[in-house]
């Protein structure tokens, strides 16, 4: 919340929410990335294998991932069709 000093006014400041959907086919790699700010991965139809810390998780439908900032991961298609989503909350 901030106070307009000129309009007494006060204001609130909207978070912005970035989603994405991906898709890999089987043995699609997204290579090694890290995200800057924390992110959530969302399984929306089939079976992933996410590396990261040196470990593998497999991820399936409606299975959820926290990803930490600055921490490099990868993601690996398992079957034909593998949908997902990123969220990421930019600013607030």
């Amino acid at each position: 919340t901030r106070w307009n000093l000129v309009t007494g006014v006060q204001t609130c400041a909207l978070p912005i929410l970035r989603q994405v959907a991906m898709a890999l086919g089987e043995g699609a790699v997204l290579k090694k990335h890290t995200t800057d700010v924390p992110a959530t991965l969302i399984m929306v139809k089939g079976t992933v294998r996410f590396v990261i810390y040196g470990q593998e998780i497999v991820l399936k439908d409606l299975d959820t991932y926290q990803i930490p900032a600055d921490i490099e991961h990868e993601v690996i298609g398992v079957e034909k069709q593998n949908v997902f989503i990123i969220t990421k909350l930019l600013a607030d």
